[in-house]
């Protein structure tokens, strides 16, 4: 999902509720209910988001009300996106462990 955040690193919870045109009590709920991990206190205690947050926020904002998943399915959704995720890394860590294999295979023959 390609989106044209603004160019910011950390953004206030309002900040983040206009841009995702969405009221902050909102994203406290989402933030509460989808554990996005990355949220940000500074020292006056004031919420701060992380861009990667963001993109989370817009994930969770489009299952709800474009796809309209319930809260429970958009969780189920995102948790099985997760999932295929970290298959496809665990596949490339196999290649890579055969791909070095053969190298090291091919280093004994040369030497």
């Amino acid at each position: 999902m390609e989106v044209n955040l603004p160019k910011k690193l950390y953004y206030t919870l309002a900040e983040a509720g206009n841009f995702l045109r969405v009221k902050p009590h909102v994203l406290r709920y989402w933030d509460r209910e989808f554990k996005v991990k990355q949220r940000r206190k500074n020292k006056k205690q004031f919420q701060k988001y992380h861009r990667d947050d963001l993109k989370k926020f817009l994930e969770i904002k489009s299952c709800l009300y474009e796809k309209l998943y319930s809260v429970a399915g958009a969780k189920k959704k995102l948790a099985e996106k997760k999932r295929k995720a970290v298959d496809k890394d665990a596949d490339y860590r196999g290649l890579l462990r055969r791909v070095k294999r053969g190298l090291r295979l091919i280093e004994a023959i040369v030497k």
